[in-house]
């Protein structure tokens, strides 16, 4: 069959990372890796923190996340010293710098590890700071597939032809706009990281001046509202090109959709409501969730909103919250879930947990003891050695409790010159763990995440674009 005398180079780079912003990066294809909830033992058994006693999926998944970081290290051409908060991030950590000990790599990075379950009120509050986290609450998610981006409704950019079509019921064959796009990375930046009042004013600033460079001359009398934004992007209709080819039109219209959605303000009601139930459970010491349940008709809120206020609770003061409220409460989720059910309103996480077996026996009390044992789990973090106070209850008297975001005070910690760090450090190899032997007998410099100049803040779970805008103006 011929020379069979052949040489093959495999050149592996896996295309792991998504740029949103400078200095905010995503990995989507891990979105199911999520940290294991501390697990109830008995005080006198050791618990076990090891990759092989992971379930297979798992397993297999924080197997891939380490061997896309090492990718990422190696062709950064960095050696990095790591550091962990979390037992999953632990797990991370030690098989990540078992890659990386016999790394050749001269340049020093910092990588830091961190559970999303150690602060899962980051992920569930309803403030959005940033706005690029309103408009991924409101607007649909982009198409199956997809987990970060959005689907931008195009109608309005349509010809009126095409609008006519639509209003007479003929089938639309309008592609949804999206947010990510390589030409408007200075929207992209402006959605995570500036206020809203700001980002409007850039937005349509950028607007304008892409308008001028495409011969569009835009109407910008007014004042600047996410309606009149929106208004202003149609006066690009029948301009095809520019349609097709600017990524600016999709991001505007997707902010104006999304800030002029009814969705919107029902966010801030939410954090209304969300700031209640949290004094009220400093205060009392119990919390009003009761009370929530049976009045969420006439307060606008969804089951699966009260959950989330619940979990977000649960995350933040553990069984303290509750009080001695929580077999009443398991009865209204109970009564609830019966009621979601018969309007067909059962939130998607019910309806995996329950499938079609809403009204046969135990199904449901079934299915509400596991979520209390997983709040269980999410509020032991907050009773953990290792995870720092969310939440400032200093002067409970005067002042309201406040949140304080786990990222916020890592980064005060790591800007101090000798902190009180709650990180494990991921000693190396064992050259490493001699000299660390030695310092009993000299005095040894303890490893600080500013001995390199890039740090770099992984959260194991997923992070949040106020979390990213968060840490943009803590160093900026």
């Amino acid at each position: 069959m011929g020379n069979m005398n052949f040489s093959v180079k495999v050149i592996y780079i896996p295309l792991a990372l998504i740029s949103v912003a400078p200095s905010f990066f995503l990995m989507p294809q891990f979105r199911d890796v999520f940290p294991m909830l501390p697990v109830f033992q008995d005080t006198n058994e050791k618990r076990v923190h090891e990759l092989g006693v992971l379930p297979r999926l798992l397993h297999t998944d924080i197997q891939s996340l380490v061997g896309n970081l090492y990718s990422m290290l190696e062709s950064l051409n960095v050696k990095a010293d790591i550091f962990s908060l979390g037992p999953t991030s632990h797990l991370i950590g030690e098989e990540l710098e078992r890659y990386s000990r016999n790394s050749k790599n001269g340049r020093g990075l910092t990588l830091i590890l961190v559970d999303r379950t150690m602060d899962m009120a980051g992920a569930l509050t309803s403030s959005c700071d940033s706005v690029m986290d309103r408009v991924v609450r409101v607007l649909p998610p982009l198409a199956s597939g997809h987990s970060v981006d959005v689907q931008v409704d195009m109608s309005p950019l349509c010809t009126t032809r095409s609008l006519l079509n639509a209003e007479r019921g003929a089938p639309s064959c309008v592609a949804s706009g999206c947010l990510a796009h390589n030409d408007s990375t200075v929207a992209m930046h402006l959605l995570v990281t500036a206020k809203q009042k700001e980002c409007l004013m850039e937005l349509n600033r950028l607007l304008v001046e892409w308008g001028s460079r495409n011969g569009v001359r835009l109407d910008v009398g007014g004042r600047l509202t996410p309606q009149q934004l929106q208004k202003r992007v149609t006066q690009f209709r029948g301009t095809s090109r520019n349609v097709l080819q600017g990524g600016l039109l999709q991001q505007v219209l997707g902010v104006a959709q999304a800030l002029s959605h009814s969705d919107a303000a029902k966010l801030q009601d939410q954090y209304g409501a969300e700031k209640l139930l949290l004094q009220n459970a400093v205060a009392n010491g119990g919390s009003p969730v009761v009370q929530l349940l049976q009045s969420r008709g006439s307060m606008g809120l969804s089951l699966e909103d009260v959950i989330v206020l619940l979990t977000l609770l649960y995350s933040l003061l553990g069984e303290k919250a509750l009080g001695n409220d929580v077999s009443l409460l398991k009865a209204e989720i109970v009564q609830a879930i019966y009621q979601a059910a018969e309007k067909n309103e059962l939130p998607y996480f019910l309806q995996d947990l329950l499938g079609e077996d809403v009204h046969e026996g135990n199904a449901v009390l079934t299915a509400v003891e596991h979520m209390f044992e997983v709040l269980e789990g999410l509020g032991s973090t907050a009773d953990t050695a290792k995870h720092r106070l969310l939440l400032d209850c200093s002067n409970p008297g005067t002042q309201p409790a406040v949140y304080k975001p786990l990222v916020q005070q890592l980064l005060h910690e790591i800007l101090q010159d000798d902190p009180a760090l709650p990180l494990e450090h991921h000693a190396g190899g064992l050259t490493d763990r001699i000299k660390a032997g030695f310092g009993f007998f000299r005095v040894a410099a303890k490893p600080h995440p500013r001995d390199n100049p890039v740090v770099i803040l992984f959260v194991v779970g997923g992070v949040t674009a106020s979390e990213a805008k968060l840490v943009s103006d803590l160093v900026a």
